[in-house]
């Protein structure tokens, strides 16, 4: 949807002034919205960023496409 676009494009300017929390659970309601659910293998723990993104990702396995937009947006 246009809303969910706008929110990407608005959200790239400004993700890192957010807290880092924040980024992650946008991070995975991006992923979900566009992705579905995050790749069974999860990334080894020594990788710490991959792991706390696939963690958050993995995190809203089963939740809709149109939910997470919903939530993200």
């Amino acid at each position: 949807s246009s809303d969910f676009e706008a929110a990407a494009a608005t959200l790239q300017s400004v993700k890192r002034r957010l807290p880092v929390a924040t980024q992650l659970q946008l991070y995975a309601l991006y992923k979900q919205s566009t992705q579905g659910d995050a790749p069974s293998d999860a990334p080894s723990s020594l990788h710490v960023t991959a792991s706390a993104k696939w963690t958050a990702w993995d995190a809203l396995r089963g939740c809709e496409a149109a939910r997470a937009r919903q939530q993200y947006v």
